[in-house]
């Protein structure tokens, strides 16, 4: 089953892109981001986080054995994007 995603304006993407970038950052303390190596999983459920996503858009996304691996990290990410925003 194939869940319609409403569609988002480019000026929301790039935001998104720049505090994910901003966040990154400051994470690395001035490391070059392409020299970080990270977890691919973890930035997908920074994405979903960042889109808001549904439980059911989540397991579709992801996969069930990610999204199993992955349940509890990303509805904390959820939130805490809430609170930033």
């Amino acid at each position: 089953m194939i869940i319609p995603i409403p569609p988002i304006e480019r000026q929301q993407v790039v935001d998104f892109l720049k505090r994910f970038r901003l966040e990154w950052e400051e994470a690395v303390q001035g490391e070059s981001l392409l020299d970080v190596y990270a977890s691919v999983g973890l930035m997908i459920c920074d994405i979903i986080a960042a889109l808001d996503l549904t439980s059911d858009e989540c397991l579709e996304a992801l996969g069930f054995p990610l999204y199993a691996e992955l349940g509890p990290t990303i509805r904390e990410g959820i939130e805490a994007y809430k609170r930033l925003q």
